[in-house]
């Protein structure tokens, strides 16, 4: 009907809108998430978090979090919080899936009110614990592998919402849920740690038909620390500078993996018949 808009299309449209236009004065979420008085479920809101990573080194290193519960009365319908990880193993040699175990419950005895109003819950998820869950030994596990996790809201009606269940609207960033996330495993390095003016050598030396990779006279370069990331570092310089100077420069960017360094698949935008030049490590 034209001069209504129902409730749901309104919240659509605030959450588009919010999602595009930073600068746009936005309502306050616990405003926009009126919906919510109408039965629709609930969801985590993220809070705080750490950076997503477990370092390797220290069998205790911990990701910390908060979530805070959005439901129609700030929380109190909230009955369990369940968290499920599972082990994914990249490596090359590795093909089947592991096994998602139940690990960690929490009830209304352990959350507490949040400064925005809701009731909410920290959750610490330490390496050593979660590799207990998996059925690993701590050295069976390869930097670069991941936890993952899966999040399930129960409600005291018994209905349950998780990730698959819920709208994109509220899965969106807007609305900041936390459902299932990620963990990487590896070192992390220091901010500071291998930044800097580097000089490019070669280990070995085979130029080929248009010359070195990076020319015959190797450069010296300025690495730069990735942001949001704990282990990337990255790098602007010419690829094959001797064959053809007018190729762009490339950002080049490798990842340390506690006792392994990692050049990032890379394509050069470069090539002839339609196809072009993808750089790839064969190996750390």
């Amino acid at each position: 009907m034209c001069g209504e808009m129902r409730s749901g299309s309104l919240l659509f449209m605030l959450a588009f809108i919010c999602a595009i236009l930073p600068g746009f004065n936005c309502p306050d979420d616990r405003h926009v998430l009126d919906y919510d008085r109408f039965g629709k479920g609930a969801y985590p809101r993220l809070e705080a978090s750490d950076v997503q990573v477990l370092d390797l080194r220290d069998a205790e290193s911990t990701y910390t979090y908060t979530v805070a519960f959005v439901d129609a009365c700030q929380g109190c319908e909230v009955a369990e919080y369940r968290i499920y990880a599972t082990y994914d193993d990249r490596s090359p040699d590795v093909n089947a899936p592991w096994t998602e175990v139940l690990f960690a419950t929490y009830q209304p005895d352990a959350f507490f009110r949040h400064e925005s109003g809701h009731l909410a819950v920290t959750v610490d998820l330490r390496l050593n614990e979660l590799a207990a869950a998996a059925g690993l030994a701590l050295e069976e596990i390869r930097a670069g592998n991941y936890f993952r996790f899966r999040t399930e809201v129960w409600l005291k009606d018994g209905q349950a919402f998780t990730r698959a269940n819920s709208t994109a609207t509220v899965n969106g960033n807007a609305f900041k849920s936390y459902f299932d996330f990620s963990l990487l495993l590896t070192c992390p390095l220091e901010e500071d740690q291998f930044t800097g003016a580097y000089k490019i050598e070669y280990v070995t030396f085979e130029p080929g038909p248009h010359g070195p990779i990076f020319g015959m006279t190797p450069p010296s370069v300025y690495i730069r620390a990735v942001e949001g990331s704990a282990t990337q570092r990255t790098f602007q310089w010419h690829y094959l500078p001797d064959f053809n100077d007018m190729f762009p420069p490339l950002s080049w960017r490798f990842d340390f993996r506690c006792a392994e360094v990692v050049l990032e698949t890379m394509d050069t935008r470069i090539g002839c018949g339609g196809s072009s030049v993808t750089i790839e490590l064969a190996g750390p």
